[in-house]
């Protein structure tokens, strides 16, 4: 690179030292959490039928058994894992046999956290308690998206609700989550070739109904034993507004935010509004740096000119970024000039994923060996 030397004694890299940016980089694959070891459905998750079915008091005037709704149809029930509404649990249909991931949600903490967060936007709080997530609102999104389905998006089978609780029924993924691949290091081009184009092609799928998902994250890409990618937890997703979202729709872990959310909350404001679209996109391409850098090297710690790293890109581009880092050689031509079209800061130059994927590194030419998988 031709500045290289210039950008290295500007943001402090040695020369082709790949992995010496800042401790943050070391561990923001995982964004702001991951969820704990051996929870097989990774983030949550998102299931099925268009029908609600209240649950019915007894006519004795008594309560109804505890989740009585659900294990009418559901037996062998755990818990797999807590969520800030509840819990998710794994279950087994009485009839089919069918195994899914039930997320029981409690009404009063969504009506508690939904008066919170309402408060915390008119006060013009910062951006991390303008964040939200809301189970009513995923449960909605869900619905539109089970017609017709994706093979790549979680299946939602059927949401069920009682006195206390919503619970979204859901397909069951039993293969972990892409950050758990990330983790193993074991990620080859082709290999995320392959996983890449499972993930555009899903998240495609939810812009054609008019979805935004809002929270795209290798934690919320589960993965099947044949290892194909399941877009799941749909908890901070919305319906596409032309106009933009503004303060009251922050989403996601800030690593995969895109930067124009945060700027909404510059003082004062940079933007007003942000494209629901394109941040999606946005969180793509940090998902697809992250893979073709092997899950060892983070772009930066946070999308703001605050953080150095981010300034870097920001400034003179992902190549530039890619040569400080020492790790441009790592990746093809092809993947590059992708990555450089999906990672802009001008969210209206980013590609969509209907470009992305008409991107020739896609093409069977660019495949250097056909996968098993």
């Amino acid at each position: 690179m031709e500045d290289g030397m210039d950008f290295q004694m500007e943001y402090g890299a040695e020369p082709g030292v790949a992995a010496a940016a800042t401790q943050a980089n070391a561990t923001a694959v995982s964004g702001d959490s991951k969820p704990s070891e051996g929870i097989p459905i990774g983030g949550t998750e998102a299931a099925a039928s268009s029908e609600v079915v209240e649950a019915q008091a007894s006519s004795s005037g008594g309560s109804t058994k505890k989740m009585a709704v659900v294990r009418a149809q559901y037996r062998h029930l755990r818990t797999i894992r807590e969520s800030i509404y509840g819990k998710v649990k794994y279950g087994e249909h009485r009839d089919t046999g069918v195994t899914v991931a039930i997320k029981a949600c409690s009404l009063a903490l969504i009506s508690r956290w939904r008066t919170a967060h309402a408060r915390a936007v008119a006060e013009g709080r910062s951006w991390s308690e303008c964040r939200i997530e809301d189970p009513q609102s995923e449960a909605e999104v869900m619905r539109v998206l089970a017609e017709p389905g994706h093979a790549n998006v979680i299946r939602l089978h059927q949401i069920l609700q009682d006195a206390d609780y919503l619970y979204i029924v859901m397909e069951f993924a039993n293969g972990g989550d892409l950050f758990d691949i990330l983790r193993a290091g074991v990620l080859t081009e082709d290999w995320t070739r392959h996983l890449f184009r499972q993930l555009v092609d899903a998240i495609r799928y939810c812009h054609s109904h008019g979805v935004v998902h809002g929270d795209v994250s290798p934690e919320n890409c589960l993965v099947t034993d044949n290892a194909n990618i399941k877009v799941a937890d749909f908890g901070g997703a919305a319906m596409y507004k032309a106009e933009g979202f503004g303060r009251e729709r922050v989403v996601g872990k800030s690593f995969y935010m895109a930067p124009e959310i945060l700027m909404l909350f510059d003082d004062p404001p940079t933007l007003t509004h942000y494209d629901g679209f394109q941040a999606d996109v946005w969180s793509c391409g940090i998902i697809f740096f992250l893979m073709l850098t092997g899950g060892k090297i983070a772009p930066f710690a946070f999308p703001h000119t605050s953080d150095r790293w981010f300034r870097l890109l920001a400034e003179h581009g992902v190549l530039a970024h890619l040569e400080v880092r020492g790790i441009r050689q790592q990746i093809s031509d092809q993947a590059c000039d992708l990555l450089c079209k999906i990672l802009v800061i001008n969210p209206e130059d980013r590609l969509t994923p209907s470009d992305i994927l008409d991107h020739p590194w896609f093409k069977p030419e660019a495949v250097s060996q056909q996968m098993d998988v």
